[in-house]
């Protein structure tokens, strides 16, 4: 299941990004015992190299934690993978709740990737 999950993590890496962000509600009915998924955002940020033109995404998986997940077998593997990490929301009327955010991405998520993202970390713990 990791190596699908990496290919199709592949295809949201490519092109250009979109200079905007976004909020939605796209699995909010996401819950299990580690989890209730609030909301998904999108951000964009500039790379090292600015001059070029070229930005990066960070997806926001914003969650209400139940208990800890972040020594989960599977989600330390997918750290080894890719850039994810588990930070508080500092501000905003989310502000209390976590996110787990997926850095350097290039494209907006959709439901698809976030259920199999979500899937893999919580596999066989549900």
């Amino acid at each position: 299941m990791l190596q699908t999950l990496l290919e199709d993590l592949k295809q949201y890496k490519v092109k250009q990004t979109v200079r905007h962000w976004t909020k939605n509600e796209l699995l909010v009915n996401f819950e299990n015992d580690y989890i209730k998924v609030i909301r998904i955002d999108s951000s964009n940020k500039w790379t090292a190299d600015k001059d070029a033109g070229y930005m990066s995404k960070m997806w926001s998986i914003i969650i209400n934690i139940k208990q800890r997940f972040e020594n989960l077998d599977n989600f330390k593997i997918l750290q080894n993978h890719i850039d994810i990490r588990i930070t508080p929301v500092m501000s905003g009327k989310l502000k209390g709740y976590f996110g787990i955010r997926i850095y350097n991405m290039r494209q907006e998520p959709d439901s698809n990737i976030i259920l199999s993202i979500l899937n893999f970390i919580f596999e066989n713990k549900k």
